[in-house]
């Protein structure tokens, strides 16, 4: 019950990721006719543009850890055979917990010092904490969902790897 409750909050985070591409997209297309047409841009293209993609790559992570989507080299792994590959299959979930704790702490002290000096965006008149409030707590909920892939059962794991050099779905 518990991970369908997470996964249906980390597919919603992907949706919401998907949904804010889409907007900048459309942002970045419409600036650009207004550039071609008009001579002008809209107003704090660049700002929107950059947090977004922030933002779109925060929302994302928690769903490609979840799905073990992230770069791996599955054909090495599998070939390691016994506890050596059991500890190598172990250790990359574990370091990429520690990446993303250490992420999440680093910007998170990144916001802190922009919310105490009211950092603002570069054309538009918004300050930038709450952004980096916000990619600090999806950095945190990217480590849990990759310190959750560490209580997989090794069985689960290998069976999407399997999958995934098949070229099917597990």
């Amino acid at each position: 019950m518990r991970v369908q409750l997470a996964q249906r909050a980390v597919n919603a985070l992907a949706v919401l990721a998907a949904l804010l591409l889409v907007a900048i997209a459309t942002y970045t297309s419409i600036d650009a006719i207004v550039r071609k047409l008009a001579s002008t841009a809209l107003p704090g293209a660049v700002d929107v543009v950059g947090y977004g993609l922030g933002i779109v790559i925060a929302l994302g992570l928690p769903y490609c850890t979840m799905q073990l989507g992230h770069v791996a080299v599955p054909v090495f792994v599998t070939m390691i055979p016994g506890r050596l590959g059991a500890v190598v299959r172990r250790l990359a979930p574990l370091l990429s917990t520690i990446f993303f704790v250490l992420m999440a702490w680093q910007i998170g002290r990144v916001a802190l010092k922009r919310m105490a000096s009211g950092d603002q965006m570069w054309m538009i008149a918004v300050e930038t904490w709450p952004i980096w409030i916000g990619i600090t707590a999806l950095l945190c909920v990217t480590a849990l969902t990759q310190a959750a892939v560490l209580v997989l059962p090794e069985d689960a794991n290998a069976a999407d790897t399997s999958a995934m050099l098949k070229g099917e779905a597990a």
